[in-house]
């Protein structure tokens, strides 16, 4: 007489036991995977595809924080040799809306400008005053604007 037990697999008449997935296991486990890439994909292919963003955000906002150190470093060499001209540098700077690649950087000038304050703080039209000269610019392709006034008086 033989015995039968109930063990993991299901046991033949002749003793041998069976073991394995049947095919509808297989095609339900199939089945809930597939289910679950397709909700879990378009989460994981965003975060790896745009995964390199602020590396790139990164390097352009440190390219033009150097750009305008340069210009920066050029003003106060400017001002410590009495050699100071604000117009030549707004000059050499650039004009509004350009693209630049010139010893300062790779830049884009958003505004180049003399400026005035008025009594309220507020900035004016210069007119023929050349005492302050507001430039912004940010990197060519896109990015963070950086902004900076530079005077003709000696801080």
């Amino acid at each position: 007489m033989k015995i039968l037990s109930r063990g993991p697999g299901k046991v033949r008449n002749n003793g041998a036991t069976l073991s394995g997935f049947t095919l509808l296991e297989v095609i339900i486990t199939l089945t809930v995977g597939a289910l679950l890439m397709a909700v879990i994909l378009p989460y994981l292919g965003t975060s790896v595809t745009k995964s390199s963003e602020p590396l790139s955000n990164l390097r352009n906002t440190l390219s033009i924080y150097r750009t305008l150190e340069n210009m920066t470093a050029d003003y106060r060499s400017q001002q410590a040799n009495s050699t100071l001209d604000l117009v030549a540098l707004q000059n050499d700077i650039g004009g509004e809306g350009t693209d630049n690649n010139n010893g300062y950087g790779d830049y884009h000038v958003v505004e180049n400008r003399f400026i005035l304050f008025d009594g309220g703080d507020q900035e004016a039209s210069a007119g023929g005053s050349q005492h302050v000269l507001k430039v912004i610019i940010r990197p060519v392709a896109f990015g963070a604007t950086f902004t900076t006034l530079f005077t003709d008086e000696v801080p």
